[in-house]
């Protein structure tokens, strides 16, 4: 993993998406792993997400309902970007809440596997969020490697041109 990305191993409770406030004119955006459920499948290699105040309240929303409801998850239709999206005809895109964490799941048209993102715990997104909106960044990356992170930033440049 990359000096560059946040560790998503650590979590806390719920409360801590309430200490989150992003200004109104702020972009950010979340990347992280993505892995495929199969042995010999194919899929994209990373997910993006935007962040803001309205998704993170939604996040809670879902969090709180999951905890006081003893809810194991829940799964909303709520999708991220993937890598090579069009490539892999990614479909039936979720997010998926816990008490603590969220991720991502789809699966690539016509496979009998999924695709998910690596598991981000509230604490982890809680400080990379903050720190981000500290240091000005608009760009957070979770569990990626350097040479991930160099495409990823290369790709997010070209389109910032091309508009």
């Amino acid at each position: 993993m990359s000096d560059n990305a946040t560790p998503v191993t650590e979590t806390n409770p719920l409360s801590s998406l309430m200490a989150i406030h992003i200004p109104e004119d702020t972009s950010l955006t979340g990347f992280v792993k993505a892995n495929v459920l199969d042995d010999w499948g194919d899929g994209p290699r990373w997910a993006s997400f935007p962040i803001n105040n309205a998704w993170l309240a939604d996040l809670q929303r879902f969090a709180t309902l999951v905890r006081d409801n003893k809810f194991a998850l829940a799964e909303v239709a709520a999708g991220a970007g993937w890598d090579n999206e069009d490539e892999h005809r990614i479909r039936c895109n979720r997010l998926v809440i816990t008490d603590d964490s969220f991720w991502f799941s789809a699966y690539p048209k016509h496979a009998s596997y999924d695709v998910e993102t690596t598991e981000i715990g509230f604490s982890s997104l809680v400080k990379a969020v903050t720190d981000a909106v500290t240091e000005g960044r608009h760009a957070i990356f979770f569990e990626l490697d350097d040479q991930e992170i160099e495409e990823i930033k290369a790709l997010t440049e070209e389109s910032a041109e091309a508009s």
